[in-house]
Order: C-alpha cells, then sequence, then structure tokens
C-alpha cells in the first residue's frame, strides 16, 4: 500500500448509501445517470493507513469477465465517509499467485474512467523453471495423434 500504520478498517455486507454517476450507454451512444440507492455491497477486505484506505476485491480465479460496479461502489461509498484518498484493489489468487491490480477512477463520478495504476504478482512457492525442468517436459507429455477430421471444401459463391 505504501503507507505506514495499517489496520484492518472494515470487511463484510452494508449498503452504499445513495449516489449518482455517469455512465457510456454504448448503444445509444450517449451518457445516461445512474442513481444508486442503499444499493448492497460487500468489501472483502479494507486496510487503512496513515494516507489511505484500499478496499479489496477478492476472487479464487482469473475471471474472463468482471463487474466494475464491485469496484467502483465501495470507493463511492466511503469516499464520504473519511477524508483520505480510497483506494479500489482486485485481489486474485490462482495457481499459487497472489495478484494484486490497483485501480482509480479518473473521474469517480464516470464509471468508464476506470484506469489500471499498478499490478503487482506474488508466490510463496518457488515458481521458477530451470533447464532440467524444461528438459524433462518430452518425458512427462504424451503425444496423442490429430484425429482425422476432414476438413468442409471451400464452395465458391459464384459456382
Amino acid at each position: 500500500m505504501g503507507d505506514h500504520g495499517i489496520f484492518a478498517k472494515v470487511s463484510g455486507r452494508m449498503g452504499s448509501g445513495c449516489f449518482s454517476f455517469n455512465i457510456n450507454d454504448t448503444k445509444l451512444r450517449h451518457m445516461r445517470e445512474i442513481n444508486v440507492e442503499n444499493s448492497q455491497i460487500e468489501i472483502d477486505a479494507g486496510y487503512e493507513g496513515i494516507q489511505n484506505l484500499a478496499l479489496f476485491e477478492a476472487k479464487r480465479d482469473i475471471s474472463d469477465d468482471f463487474l466494475i460496479r464491485q469496484l467502483h461502489y465501495p470507493p463511492r461509498t466511503w469516499q464520504n465517509r473519511i477524508s483520505k484518498p480510497v483506494r479500489p484493489i482486485f485481489f486474485v489468487y490462482s495457481n499459487s499467485i497472489y495478484r494484486l491490480y490497483e485501480y482509480m477512477f479518473e473521474d469517480i463520478c464516470h464509471y468508464n474512467s476506470i484506469r489500471l495504476v499498478k499490478q503487482k504478482s506474488y508466490s510463496i512457492e518457488d515458481t521458477s523453471i530451470s533447464i532440467a525442468d524444461i528438459q524433462k517436459i518430452p518425458e512427462t507429455v504424451s503425444i496423442v495423434n490429430e484425429p482425422m477430421i476432414p476438413f468442409r471444401k471451400r464452395i465458391n459463391s459464384s459456382e
């Protein structure tokens, strides 16, 4: 976090309070205002230091899709409760690697202004790969022949 005096501040489910934000409507190609009134939010972990509050959204696996709402609503809720900057952190544990992604909203009132600030990966296990590990691959991998499936002949549209 780059901060001092860090302690657990908040976690669990709570109401968001009331706020509004703008989001790009990609179908109609204009901004749309969304009003939020006491939506349920969940903060997996929140750590406060001398300079800021970091709110963590944690997942066990890397996902192809992710709802930005999980990073947007908690800072919107807490920015009005404390005077320090609120930093949304996306935390993923997968394949024995801990990944932390810090995001920011260039304009907290604009949902689409999310930007990645920095990313770090950590592992407690030894994840180094040696030449010997690479040389063992042909001995441990079984080769499977490609199935004999014919490709359809392309038919020219003029025929």
